[in-house]
């Protein structure tokens, strides 16, 4: 099968710079996070948390306003799983980020930004609730690593199986894509 080229024209058949850029720079803090995650490392990831929390609803955002270009040339099994891998993508992105933001302030902690700088966020303190955000956070977490796999395993087998754009859309963006 012969490859087929990136349709530059064509807002619907790629990301647009902004879309790309948002991937690429979630996907990166996405790993930082997750490789910070541990008890030892608890200032610098809710630092790093803390920081790329506008990063993360912004992509949240832009995904959701935006859409997506066209569905590839494949069975609708194929799409459906790609858009849900996708949905879950966006869904531990918010989940993380809202339960980060108030684990602290319901364990009676302020927010701290690499202890340098605390914001004290008016909450009761609520260990109940609290123990159960960090469980759900945890969860979500951890999530990210079956949801890469697949990701990286689609955009692979586009790329060397199927030998089509899918990949590429992500590496090269077009001009008011999606």
């Amino acid at each position: 099968m012969a490859r087929m080229p990136l349709n530059t024209r064509d807002p619907f058949a790629g990301y647009g710079p902004v879309s790309v850029m948002l991937h690429w720079l979630t996907a990166i803090a996405v790993v930082t996070l997750y490789l910070t995650h541990e008890r030892d490392w608890s200032a610098i990831h809710l630092g790093i948390g803390l920081a790329v929390t506008p990063l993360f609803l912004l992509r949240v955002y832009w995904r959701v306003r935006r859409g997506y270009p066209r569905v590839s040339d494949q069975p609708a099994i194929f799409n459906l799983a790609a858009r849900l891998v996708t949905l879950a993508f966006l869904v531990c992105i918010l989940t993380v980020t809202v339960t980060g933001l108030l684990i602290p302030p319901l364990e009676g902690k302020p927010l701290t930004f690499f202890d340098l700088v605390s914001i004290a966020v008016p909450l009761p303190a609520d260990r109940g609730w609290a123990s159960f955000l960090e469980e759900l956070h945890d969860f979500a977490g951890h999530a990210f690593i079956p949801l890469i796999a697949l990701h990286v395993f689609g955009a692979l087998a586009h790329h060397f199986i199927k030998r089509d754009a899918v990949l590429v859309r992500m590496l090269r963006p077009v001009r008011r894509g999606r």
